[in-house]
Formats: C-alpha cells, sequence, structure tokens
C-alpha cells in the first residue's frame, strides 16, 4: 500500500503521534525551515499569519511534508484555509513551479500533534485520480477527516471558512448524525465526497442524501476495500 493511499484510511487519522507535553516546543521559522522553494513559502504566506506554527517540515526527493499546528481556535483555523487556498492560487500561477508527480502533504495538527485533517494532492501512484476523473497536479486535492476523532474547531460550521478543495474523505468509527456534516459547507467548492465508516450497519443512500443536504451538487462514493485494494462505489 503506498503512503497517500494509507493516508486514505480512516485509521490514519486516528493514530496519535509522538507526544511532545514535556519540554520546550520549537517551530520553524523563515530562517530555519530549510525549504528550496522560497517563493512558495513566501506568497503562500506561511509566516505571514499571527496563528499559524510550522511544527515540522520535510522536503525530500518527490516529497514535500508540511505539519501546520493553528492558535486561537477558529481565527487560526481560518489561516489555515488561507494558506490552503494560496498554495492552489500558487499552484494556478505557477504551474511548472513544482516537480512533476511530486507529493505535497499539508498536515493540520492539534498541540498534541494529533491529525485533525490532512490535506494533499493526488500522484500517479493513487488509485483514485483514475477512478473520479481527476488528472493529477501540485494542488491540495483532497482533505481528509475523520469525523469520529478530530478535536479542533474543523467540524463547527462557519460562514467565514472556506477551502478551495474539489475532493473530501470523510472516516469515522460511527455513522455520523446529519447534523455532524454541516461543516461540509466550508468546502463549498468540493465536487466528490468519499466515505468509509467502520460501522457498516447504515443506508449509503441515506448517507448520501446527509451529505447533499449541504452540498447539493457533489458526486458522493463509497470507498470499498475488497482485501487487495480500495475502490470507489457511486452512490449518489
Amino acid at each position: 500500500m503506498n503512503k497517500k493511499n494509507y493516508y486514505f484510511t480512516s485509521i490514519f487519522l486516528a493514530i496519535l503521534m509522538s507526544l511532545t507535553a514535556c519540554g520546550p516546543r520549537f517551530y520553524k521559522n523563515r530562517f530555519n525551515i530549510g525549504s528550496s522553494y522560497k517563493k512558495w513559502v513566501k506568497e503562500i504566506g506561511l509566516f505571514s499569519h499571527e496563528n499559524i506554527n510550522v511544527w515540522r517540515y520535510v522536503e525530500d526527493k518527490g516529497k514535500i511534508e508540511l505539519e501546520i499546528n493553528y492558535d486561537n481556535g477558529l481565527e487560526g483555523y481560518k489561516e489555515l484555509s488561507e494558506i490552503i487556498n494560496a498554495h492552489n492560487k500558487f499552484v494556478e500561477e505557477n504551474p511548472d513551479y513544482f516537480p512533476d508527480d511530486i507529493a505535497i502533504d499539508i498536515i493540520n495538527i492539534d498541540g498534541s500533534e494529533w491529525i485533525n485533517s490532512f490535506f494533499g494532492n493526488f500522484t500517479k501512484d493513487d488509485i483514485y485520480p483514475a477512478e473520479l476523473g481527476i488528472n493529477c497536479n501540485s494542488k491540495m486535492q483532497f482533505v481528509s477527516i475523520n469525523i469520529g476523532e478530530c478535536l479542533g474547531e474543523e467540524l463547527e460550521p462557519t460562514d467565514d471558512i472556506h477551502f478551495c478543495v474539489p475532493v473530501v474523505i470523510l472516516g469515522c468509527d460511527y455513522v455520523p448524525s446529519n447534523e455532524e456534516y454541516a461543516f461540509l459547507t466550508e468546502f463549498d467548492k468540493a465536487e466528490q465526497i468519499i466515505f468509509s465508516y467502520e460501522d457498516d450497519n447504515y443506508d449509503k443512500d441515506e448517507v448520501g442524501k446527509a451529505i447533499k443536504a449541504y452540498l447539493p451538487n457533489v458526486e458522493i462514493y463509497e470507498s470499498v476495500y475488497d482485501g487487495e485494494h480500495s475502490h470507489l462505489q457511486k452512490i449518489q
């Protein structure tokens, strides 16, 4: 299973990363981030937001992994949305800036390094783009959120926050209530929703109706694991 497909599972977002409760925290800054992509760092405003902390930055051949922690609740979460949207605008305006098929991950973590949401792009190694009819590029093309494990403001609906991300991947260890999908209005540019719930005792059509109450124009898919691979089954 490749790295990105592993992130698609709901289990991934329930993993508690190494705790840093003891000792001081040292965030990255514009001087020590060690990025080869200085123009990108500047233009997405990575260090120009009051409530954004860059916890970790890893750059390797074919990969960028950025961990962001925000302060001050919805104010910080809004700034995170601004960075995600600025990244997509940057890629649109600079289509040849990043190498072909680079994997770019922007991970939204809380103070204990619990993953609240995971943003990424599709690459040729991923199985979903062909099924969705999506061309791989360097934009943030999907977000993965575990409704049952999210600990921040990510599930609190607000009219002030909008993410320009086309695919939303939902995981949960139970079947969410209709009201728990209200935060999806923040992803009003979404074109496809993919869900995968551990509790399989639910009506798939009812899940689709609950989602479409907030995003009426999206396509909805269930992620189905056949014992070897995950594939998509269109619901609505």
